[in-house]
């Protein structure tokens, strides 16, 4: 949580996994990097301080729940190598946002996200855009 960078991950981050249907209780809003949501970001400064604490490969942890295992699992696939890439996750969750909550198209989504990463190039919001669909997130 030291870095912006670290914070804008963990946000779309959860934004994605709610989004491949593991609802955690956060309720996101548009801000200026995309979706965010305040009760995240006070839940992510809460945690920091006990993070190191937590095994990062428990051998049996999974979930009870079968259903949401398999989404888990879909989830891990979708973000599996991206997800210290903040740029991806800021443009497909900026993305799936705009194109689930505002009435604008796919070419009025892609500028305006193009718009709001400065240096980021259209094609390649196009190319996650081209990602979320075949993953079946849009």
């Amino acid at each position: 949580m030291n870095e912006f960078d670290d914070r804008l991950r963990l946000q779309k981050f959860i934004y994605l996994l709610q989004v491949h249907g593991i609802y955690l209780g956060y309720d996101f809003s548009w801000y200026i990097r995309g979706p965010y949501c305040t009760t995240l970001a006070a839940a992510g400064f809460a945690l920091d301080d006990f993070y190191h604490h937590i095994p990062k490969n428990p051998k049996d942890a999974g979930f009870a729940n079968r259903t949401i295992q398999r989404r888990f699992d879909k989830f891990a696939k979708f973000i599996n190598g991206k997800e210290n890439d903040a740029k991806f996750l800021e443009a497909a969750a900026s993305l799936h946002f705009l194109l689930k909550t505002r009435r604008i198209g796919d070419d009025g989504a892609v500028k305006r996200v193009t718009k709001k990463m400065p240096g980021t190039e259209e094609q390649y919001v196009r190319n996650v855009l081209a990602q979320m669909r075949l993953e079946g997130l849009l």
